[in-house]
C-alpha cells in the first residue's frame, strides 16, 4: 500500500533531512525525489563541523548520521548489514559498529507502564523493585526486582511511547523505499519495498513482548534435555507486551576471563560447548539465537552457560538446512559443484549470470581451506569470502540465511576470545554428518516415498491418457497427410512403450528403497540373524524386473 506523506511525517522528516545533510548526505535525498534544494541545511551548521565531518569517509558519515537518526534507523542499518548480497562491504563494516545504548527512563514511567500492563499498583504483584536499571537500550531497560515471595527476578521493561516513533519512521522509510522504487526499479535487481516491508515485520515482532516470551519458552524446551545450557525461566502471569519477567541469573560475562576461576569454570570447556549449543540450534532444532553477542550469554558455576534475550531469532526450512550443510560440506571436501548446489537450493530470483566463474570462486576458496590446519578454520573469513562471492554475482539468498552465518561467526569469535586455540572444524563435523544422516536415513527415504506417493501414482495414472490426448489432436489435425498419420501412429506406440518402462523403472526404484529399507532395520524374519527375509526377496525381485527393463 502506497505510503502518503502527512503533517505528522512532515517534523520527523525533516530532522532526518537536516541530519543527512549535517554529514554531507543530503545528496542521497535528492536522487530519491526529495528535492534538489535539501543541501540548503548544510547551511545550519558550523564551517568546523562541516571540515571536521568532510574528513570522515562516506560510510563513517553514514554510520554517525544513523546512530544520530535513532532506533528504527540503527535497528534498520544492523539488519541490513547481514545482507552482504545486497549492500557493498564498506557499509557492512561501518555498521557493525552501530551502537544503541541510550539513557534510562525516569523510574515515574516505568511504574506508570507497569501499572498500566499488569492492570494495579506494581505493589499488588511485586515486593520491590530497583528502578535504578542495570541496563538501558534503545528499545527496553533492565530491572532486578523481588516477587511477593521473595523469588528474586527480572524485569525487561519497554520504552514508553516507542511502538508510536518506530511505526512513524516506518512509515517514512516506506515512503522513501517506494520513491527510489519509482525512479530506479527499472534498473535495480533488489526489490527495495520488500526489504523495508520485511524488515518492518522482523522489527514489530522484536517489540512484541509476548512473541519474544513464546520464543524463549521454544528454547526452553530444545535445551531440556542439556543440563549444560540454562534458559531463564518465565512468569508467564506477569509478562505482557511490554514487560517481560524472568529468572533472576546469576552469573557472570561470557568473556570475563578473569572470574572463570572463581565459579570453577574452564575456557575450553565453555567455548566448546558453546558452539555445540549453536549448532544444534541450527542444524537439529532448525530455530537459533540471532544475536549470541558476548552480553546475551553468561558463564554459571560447572561450565554452564545461559542464553538472554530471545528477541532476534531465526529459522530455517529443514530442506534449506539440507542444502546449507551441502555448502560447508562442500568446502570441507573438495567438492565445488556441491558447493554450487546449495547455493541454487538456497538462492531467490534468477539464475546464476556467470557459473563458470562461480566455479572457480569456490575452486579457489575450496584450494585454500584445503592448505589450513584444522585449528586454523576461521568461519568468518570463509563466510565473508562466500558473502563477497554472492554480492559480485548478484545472487540473492534468503535473509535468514544471512542471520544464521552471522550467529555462528558471532559465537565463533566469542568463543576464540574464551579460547583461542578452538577447533572449529572439529565441532561442526559432528553436526554436519548428523544432518547428512538424517538426509538419507531410511525413515527420512520412506517420508517422503509416502509424501511424494499420490503425485507419482497420479502421474503414472494420467500419462498414458494424457499422451493419447496429445496424440489424437495431432492426429486431428495433420489427418489428411496420410504419410504424417503413419509418422504419428508409430510415435503413438513408441511413446505408449516407453511410457510403460517408465512406469516400471519408477516401481522398481520404489521396490530397491522399500528392501534397503527393510535390510537395514532388520525386519523379521531374518537370515543369519542379519539379513531381512522380506528385503532380500524384495532384492531378487528388482533384479528380475530390472533385466527384464534392460531387455525391453
Amino acid at each position: 500500500m502506497s505510503v502518503k506523506i502527512r503533517i505528522r511525517h512532515i517534523f520527523r522528516l525533516l530532522r532526518v533531512i537536516k541530519i543527512l545533510s549535517k554529514y554531507g548526505l543530503a545528496d542521497e535525498l535528492a536522487s530519491i525525489g526529495l528535492g534538489r534544494n535539501v543541501r540548503i541545511f548544510e547551511r545550519f551548521f558550523p564551517k568546523k563541523v562541516r571540515a571536521r565531518i568532510k574528513q570522515l569517509t562516506r560510510w563513517e558519515r553514514l554510520r554517525f548520521a544513523v546512530e544520530e537518526m535513532g532506533t528504527t534507523a540503527i535497528k534498520f542499518a544492523q539488519i541490513i548489514s547481514t545482507r552482504t548480497d545486497i549492500v557493498p562491504p564498506e557499509m557492512v563494516f561501518e555498521f557493525e559498529k552501530l551502537q544503541n545504548d541510550v539513557p534510562p527512563f525516569e523510574a515515574e514511567k516505568v511504574r506508570d507502564l507497569l501499572r498500566e500492563e499488569w492492570g494495579g499498583p506494581p505493589e499488588k504483584f511485586i515486593k520491590k523493585i530497583n528502578y535504578a536499571p542495570i541496563a538501558a537500550a534503545s528499545i527496553a531497560q533492565v530491572h532486578e526486582a523481588e516477587l511477593l515471595n521473595g523469588e528474586r527476578v527480572i524485569l525487561k521493561v519497554q520504552r514508553p511511547e516507542i511502538l508510536d516513533y518506530i511505526r512513524l519512521d516506518v512509515e517514512i522509510l516506506r515512503f522513501m523505499a517506494e520513491q527510489y522504487m519509482k525512479r530506479y526499479g527499472d534498473h535495480t535487481s533488489i526489490d527495495v519495498t520488500e526489504v523495508v516491508r520485511n524488515f518492518e515485520t522482523s522489527f514489530l515482532r522484536e517489540l512484541s513482548f509476548l512473541s519474544e516470551a513464546v520464543n524463549q519458552t521454544r528454547f526452553l524446551h530444545n535445551f531440556a534435555d542439556d543440563p549444560y545450557i540454562k534458559v531463564p525461566e518465565l512468569y508467564r502471569e506477569l509478562c505482557t507486551e511490554k514487560v517481560l519477567v524472568m529468572e533472576y541469573i546469576d552469573g557472570i560475562k561470557v568473556t570475563d576471563l578473569e572470574h572463570y576461576a572463581s565459579i570453577g569454570c574452564d575456557p575450553k570447556t565453555v567455548a566448546e560447548r558453546g558452539l555445540k549449543a549453536i549448532f544444534r540450534q541450527i542444524f537439529e532444532f532448525g530455530f537459533f539465537h540471532g544475536d549470541p553477542h558476548p552480553g546475551n550469554v553468561f558463564v554459571l558455576p560447572n561450565n554452564t552457560l545461559c542464553f538472554i534475550d530471545f528477541g532476534m531469532t531465526g529459522s530455517i526450512l529443514r530442506s534449506d538446512l539440507y542444502s546449507f550443510a551441502d555448502i560447508l560440506l562442500g568446502i570441507k571436501y573438495g567438492n565445488s559443484q556441491k558447493v554450487i548446489n546449495g547455493i541454487k537450493h538456497l538462492m531467490t530470483g534468477k539464475r546464476i549470470a556467470n557459473e563458470r566463474k562461480l566455479l572457480i570462486e569456490i575452486d579457489d576458496l575450496i584450494y585454500l581451506f584445503g592448505q589450513l590446519k584444522p585449528e586454523e578454520i576461521n568461519l568468518e573469513y570463509f563466510f565473508n569470502r562466500i558473502r563477497g562471492i554472492l554480492h559480485e554475482q548478484k545472487i540473492q539468498m534468503p535473509g535468514d540465511f544471512f542471520v544464521l552465518t552471522k550467529a555462528m561467526v558471532t559465537i565463533e569469535g566469542v568463543g576464540r576470545k574464551v579460547y583461542p586455540d578452538l577447533n572449529i572444524l572439529q565441532e561442526l563435523e559432528p553436526h554436519l554428518k548428523g544432518v547428512f544422516r538424517d538426509r538419507y536415513s531410511p525413515g527420512k527415504i520412506w517420508e517422503r516415498i509416502v509424501t511424494n506417493a499420490g503425485d507419482v501414482l497420479s502421474l503414472l495414472e494420467t500419462l498414458p491418457s494424457d499422451t493419447k490426448d496429445i496424440i489424437e489432436n495431432i492426429k486431428a489435425i495433420s489427418g489428411k497427410y496420410d504419410e504424417v498419420g503413419r509418422e504419428i501412429s508409430r510415435f503413438s506406440k513408441d511413446i505408449k512403450k516407453t511410457s510403460a518402462q517408465i512406469e516400471l523403472a519408477i516401481v522398481l526404484g520404489i521396490w530397491l528403497i522399500c528392501s534397503t529399507i527393510l535390510v537395514a532395520q532388520k525386519f523379521p524374519p531374518l537370515i543369519y540373524d542379519n539379513w531381512s527375509v522380506f528385503g532380500v526377496l524384495g532384492y531378487i525381485v528388482s533384479v528380475i524386473a530390472g533385466y527384464r527393463l534392460l531387455r525391453k
